[in-house]
């Protein structure tokens, strides 16, 4: 996860990347944007997106897109905003027990509800149709 809000941290100057909620208010972090930490980049930015796209990816996708800093062109995503301790029961049985679910800046999470992309593109016979979207964006 760190990865995750590192990257996004790049793109935004200021505020929310995501509020981790626990069973236990002590478990509960907001991870904001550090103030100066982005890049200056005036460029647009188009992120591609389908089913298979979880976990960091959604927070970088879903942060993005919320700030109005990227594109998000695809697929609706996976679906993975928890995290989990694991605890073992024997050499190759374990409980995964959620511990904590991630909410974005806009206050939903993505635990089960994915990030809904701002451009639809299906998967079709086209292997790069995702893609043949974003360059069209981009040269219009």
């Amino acid at each position: 996860m760190k990865e995750s809000l590192d990257i996004t941290d790049l793109f935004i100057d200021n505020g929310l990347i995501i509020e981790k909620k626990g069973r236990a208010p002590k478990a509960n972090h907001k991870y904001k944007a550090k103030p100066y930490s982005s890049l200056d980049i005036n460029l647009p930015l188009i992120i591609l997106v389908n089913k298979a796209t979880a976990s960091g990816s959604e927070i970088i996708a879903g942060s993005l897109q919320y700030y109005k800093k990227a594109v998000i062109i695809g697929m609706k995503t996976f679906g993975s905003g928890k995290t989990y301790r694991v605890i073992p029961i024997t050499e190759k049985k374990s409980i995964w027990l959620p511990i904590e679910i991630f909410y974005l800046a806009n206050g939903k999470t993505i635990e089960n509800n994915g990030i809904i992309p701002d451009i639809e593109v299906k998967n079709s016979n086209n292997i790069d149709a995702q893609l043949d979207e974003a360059v069209e964006l981009l040269t219009q």
